[in-house]
């Protein structure tokens, strides 16, 4: 089926992180309405632009949902940053969201060694286009990336992030070949 629309393919030199990959893709006037970058030779991001200056929605291409994920309407029509969030087992290898002694969220900690919930970000963010156009300049992290939860917190200490709560089943595939594993037979079974 012919969906009539232009898909472009933007590259990253070297792997920069999430975060850059989401710049390089801030859509102009004459961009096609969905973009691919190549953040690792195995991973794709997959971003909706619905308009230069509406909202962009970046689903990591290794994220595997396994129901449909309901997106609030205001979501789409305000100027708030948006997350979807999931408790997990071991929230080690993400970034995890930490809460105030009101339940709010506070933080969110890229890959803690010793998480403060069981709450995790996904790869799935619904993002303000003019406000990610004003952000300040990302510092490299550690890894020498530019990490997604910079971006994230950058809204969060603006009280514009919300987070969604998504109960489905939801599997990092690009962990581990074992994860990958699991996200083909659950897929297979669905």
């Amino acid at each position: 089926r012919q969906l009539n629309t232009k898909i472009h393919y933007v590259g990253q030199e070297k792997a920069g992180g999430i975060a850059e990959a989401l710049m390089l893709c801030l859509p102009k006037k004459e961009d096609p309405k969905i973009l691919s970058v190549n953040d690792t030779p195995l991973v794709t991001t997959r971003l909706i632009l619905p308009k230069e200056d509406g909202k962009i929605i970046a689903i990591l291409g290794d994220n595997y949902f396994g129901s449909t994920i309901k997106v609030p309407k205001e979501a789409l029509e305000d100027n708030n940053a948006y997350i979807l969030i999931k408790k997990v087992a071991d929230p080690t290898h993400f970034g995890c969201c930490k809460y105030d002694e009101n339940g709010d969220l506070e933080q969110i900690i890229e890959k803690p060694k010793n998480p403060p919930s069981k709450d995790i970000v996904t790869g799935f963010y619904i993002y303000p286009i003019n406000s990610l156009r004003g952000m300040p300049e990302l510092n490299a992290s550690e890894r020498g990336e530019k990490e997604i939860t910079e971006v994230n917190n950058y809204f969060l200490n603006q009280g514009r992030l919300k987070a969604i709560e998504y109960s489905g089943y939801w599997i990092d595939s690009g962990s581990s070949h074992e994860h990958l594993f699991e996200a083909t037979k659950h897929r297979r079974n669905f």
